[in-house]
């Protein structure tokens, strides 16, 4: 039989519709006259994953107006003018990628060699930027395609100051489009700044999903001044990615400062006796002492908006301590294929979780990793980390990303009032796993992809797709 042939789509009843004992995992129902409420639909699966609660064993999810309206086991008489049955399926809360550049997303593999040190790396992707004919709408609008067939409803983006606004725009998905800031020096400082500025004044449709937030690019890109200006944002930062950056905040020398010098982006007197910890320090700071307070920042600041510290690969003892000390909603983005692409030393996973500091998980790009898929970054994450409980690491890839975006209250989680983001997962055989062991230990695809409702990726027709193109 046909995977297709073995899910079927029924309407409710007052009797339960389904029954789950068949071969292949198809669900037998009797159709009945549906009703006209085609803004109701209901999705049922062997396994629904909430997250922020156990899983449910047959459990159906009944979505109204994008959003979710039950989560509930064997439910009757729901108010759904259509039911789908996903048969042998886990139902997740959509995937969140707290970290990306979707600017590389037409890349075919990683920039360079594995190994190869990120001050090699870089020069790399500076060159890939000034590439002529390079297309970097193209290429987000491929991430964006790729992403939700990869079951992901909600991304940190790193924008460039020409990002794709319609690709962003035209999605149903979560987007926070973070500006990257990069540049040194007094006059940079206040280019950046009305950057910033301009860019928090931007206004999203009322339809769309997005929402604007800064990222000063990294300690060896952009002053400490920048950042403290411009702390109470919604932020995000690359720190402590590489040796070679912890050298050059302490030392002013190294690899790191003869790429800086190689790229023309070299200052005297801009580095030496700091630290990682200096930094994140400018982060969680009071956001009442910022001394950036445009109209446009007033509008956008919350001193709850959560601040990202990317990658995260070499915090050591005092970094951690301010972390795990910040009043501020913070988060450590770890994204492991990429930690693996340069061979970095192990993952300071174990302290991070010992110190309760909150870590979300994110690809990166595809100048660093072969896709973009959290499914692969969660897997890969529990082969490498097996003490972690599995639950753990799928509330990385989801309720904890949600939070990282500020976004907990919206998605993240499959709970009555929230965005119904949803993704679909294969199962496998596997009987002896728990649900989560199922979804991580398996090597199931992603069947659907539903962002706000709406089915964007259903490759098999199982929901009435609405495709992006």
């Amino acid at each position: 039989m046909r995977r297709r042939d073995a899910l079927r789509l029924t309407a409710p009843s007052t009797r339960d519709a389904f029954e789950l004992g068949s071969p292949h995992g198809r669900a037998e129902g009797r159709p009945v006259s549906p009703s006209t409420d085609t803004s109701t639909f209901a999705l049922r699966a062997r396994w629904v994953i909430p997250v922020a609660s156990p899983p449910i064993a047959g459990g159906v999810v009944t979505v109204r107006d994008g959003r979710i309206l039950s989560v509930e086991r064997n439910a009757v008489d729901r108010p759904a003018s259509r039911t789908f049955d996903l048969g042998d399926a886990a139902l997740l809360p959509g995937f969140v990628n707290a970290h990306t550049h979707l600017e590389f997303s037409d890349l075919a593999a990683p920039l360079g060699e594995p190994g190869m040190a990120i001050c090699d790396w870089i020069p790399r992707v500076v060159a890939e930027r000034r590439r002529p004919e390079r297309d970097s709408d193209a290429a987000v609008r491929a991430g964006i395609q790729e992403s939700v067939r990869s079951g992901v409803t909600a991304i940190g983006e790193i924008a460039q100051p020409n990002w794709s606004a319609p690709a962003i725009e035209s999605l149903p998905l979560a987007v926070n489009v973070y500006l990257e800031l990069i540049g040194t020096g007094p006059q940079r400082a206040h280019e950046l700044c009305a950057m910033a500025d301009q860019h928090l004044r931007r206004t999203a449709p009322p339809d769309a999903r997005w929402t604007p937030g800064i990222s000063p690019h990294a300690p060896y890109s952009v002053d400490r001044a920048v950042v403290e200006r411009l702390r109470d944002m919604p932020l995000a930062m690359h720190i402590a990615e590489s040796r070679d950056e912890l050298e050059l905040l302490a030392t002013a020398s190294g690899p790191m400062r003869d790429m800086l010098a190689a790229l023309g982006a070299w200052r005297e007197g801009t580095f030496g006796g700091l630290s990682p910890a200096d930094y994140i320090r400018s982060i969680v700071a009071d956001a009442s002492t910022s001394g950036f307070a445009t109209a446009a920042s007033a509008k956008a600041s919350r001193t709850s908006a959560p601040a990202l510290v990317v990658h995260g690969n070499y915090l050591d003892a005092e970094s951690l301590d301010v972390l795990a000390a910040s009043q501020r909603p913070v988060f450590v983005v770890y994204c492991p294929r990429t930690h693996f692409f340069f061979r970095h030393e192990p993952y300071p996973l174990a302290e991070l979780r010992r110190r309760r500091i909150a870590v979300a998980i994110g690809t990166d790009s595809r100048a660093s990793n072969p896709d973009l898929s959290v499914l692969a970054e969660l897997r890969f994450l529990a082969a490498t980390f097996p003490d972690v409980p599995p639950a753990e690491v799928l509330r990385m890839g989801t309720l904890a990303g949600a939070a990282a975006l500020g976004r907990s209250d919206e998605c993240g989680s499959i709970e009555p009032g929230k965005a119904a983001d949803l993704a679909a997962i294969r199962l496998d055989a596997a009987d002896k796993l728990t649900p989560y062991e199922q979804v991580l230990h398996g090597v199931g695809d992603v069947l659907a992809t539903i962002a706000a409702g709406r089915a964007v990726y259903d490759p098999l027709g199982l929901i009435a797709a609405e495709p992006i193109h």
